[in-house]
């Protein structure tokens, strides 16, 4: 804002907050964060924008005077100390949108007449999957942990929750007169004028990637620890019960088997506890009602020590002989039965995706995690079996027998 008659020269921004906060992580987590609203003159803006290599982009508004004194009381309201504060929602309450419900209102609505029944070419999880692609990890993680909320369709009234689009959509409006009516003095933002120029430092966007790479290092352990042990598979046929469960022989895939194991169950279930944790206490309703919840479940913990046998041990013949406790045995047994649950669960979300129950975006979770998780678990059973079948038993017999034996 300029007024030439006060040597008034000053920049208002929304997006004031402090990660050294020490409860800023509960605080955004449980949905109750508080940003401010900053006020610095011209200069110092532009100087601490340059320290941080940012692009500036400046346009003058085209206004009555109606209308500038309207927007200016309202900035002199919103700058007083006691009025900064502001409760922050990533799509509809932060440092672009207060500007534009500011812009609208003393525009008459025109703004939210003219885009919000305009229906945006993509969803919410597009932004996210673009904007935070340069974060390693980030968007990974948020592929998993938002839920079908942001794969709904939104306006362009919507979309103006980032400030490019917002300047993209003003752009292209005409001044208002006082009366909400279209002006004669043409548009409502004058001419881009450039004060700062720094490259971008977002990540090149080409459909899923960058970002899906992170998700391939994710799994990468888990499908090479499962790609080992199926070669071992594949080059060791069954020929003989001693031969079977001879560890000198076995004992590397079988090592492998572990492994694999252990990564899947320290990543699945991680997610799925977190995923059932935002549920109950997050305050942000995208991470509420997740779908992943057929996919990743906190349970999948108990897989760890049998994982843990099978590294150490490199057989099987331990892990038979876990009959020593109560909650060994049971751990072995629900580490047998999770590969039957998670294939019931997967097929019923493709069930409840055919059906139009789900309207979630999960097809990355599914091709990436899924996949990965079912070949872990597939060759976990398929070396089971070869246990199994070497000491002329059924698995369910292996693992559901000499009950009795337990003790706690």
């Amino acid at each position: 804002m300029v007024d030439h008659t006060n040597g008034m020269d000053v920049v208002f921004n929304w997006g004031k907050f402090s990660f050294s906060d020490p409860d800023f992580a509960w605080q955004f987590y449980r949905g109750s964060l508080r940003y401010s609203m900053g006020v610095r003159t011209f200069v110092q803006e532009v100087a601490y924008q340059e320290e941080d290599r940012r692009r500036i982009v400046q346009n003058s508004l085209n206004l009555t005077l109606l209308q500038k004194r309207r927007l200016m009381e309202k900035l002199a309201w919103n700058a007083a100390p006691e009025n900064r504060d502001f409760p922050y929602q990533y799509w509809y309450r932060n440092c672009a949108t207060i500007p534009r419900d500011y812009l609208n209102e003393i525009l008459g609505d025109s703004i939210r007449k003219k885009w919000a029944g305009e229906t945006a070419p993509v969803f919410f999880r597009h932004y996210v999957r673009q904007n935070l692609a340069a974060i390693p990890l980030v968007v990974s993680i948020l592929e998993v942990l938002m839920n079908g909320n942001i794969d709904l369709p939104i306006s362009r009234w919507d979309e103006m929750f980032l400030p490019e689009k917002l300047h993209e959509y003003l752009k292209e409006l005409n001044a208002m007169g006082d009366d909400a009516a279209p002006s004669i003095a043409g548009k409502l933002l004058g001419e881009d004028k450039l004060i700062l120029d720094f490259p971008e430092s977002k990540a090149a966007f080409i459909g899923f990637l960058p970002w899906m790479s992170d998700l391939w290092l994710v799994i990468l352990p888990m499908i090479l620890a499962s790609g080992f042990s199926i070669l071992g598979l594949l080059r060791r046929p069954l020929k003989s019960r001693d031969e079977a469960i001879d560890a000198r022989g076995d004992g590397r895939w079988i090592k492998g088997v572990g492994a694999a194991l252990a990564y899947w169950a320290l990543i699945s279930g991680g997610l799925g506890s977190a995923l059932a944790l935002n549920w109950i206490f997050s305050g942000h309703a995208d991470a509420w009602h997740n779908a992943n919840l057929w996919l990743f479940w906190p349970l999948d913990f108990v897989v760890l020590p049998l994982a843990w046998q099978l590294m150490v041990h490199g057989s099987f013949e331990p892990v038979a002989q876990q009959k020593s406790s109560t909650w060994r045995l049971w751990c072995l047994r629900v580490s047998f039965l999770l590969p039957f649950g998670h294939g019931l669960g997967i097929a019923t979300l493709l069930a409840l995706q055919a059906l139009d129950f789900v309207h979630q975006d999960q097809w990355v979770v599914l091709g990436c995690f899924g996949a990965a998780g079912v070949a872990t678990l597939g060759t976990w059973l398929a070396w089971a079996r070869r246990y199994a079948s070497a000491q002329n038993t059924s698995l369910k017999a292996m693992i559901f027998a000499n009950e009795t034996k337990a003790s706690v």
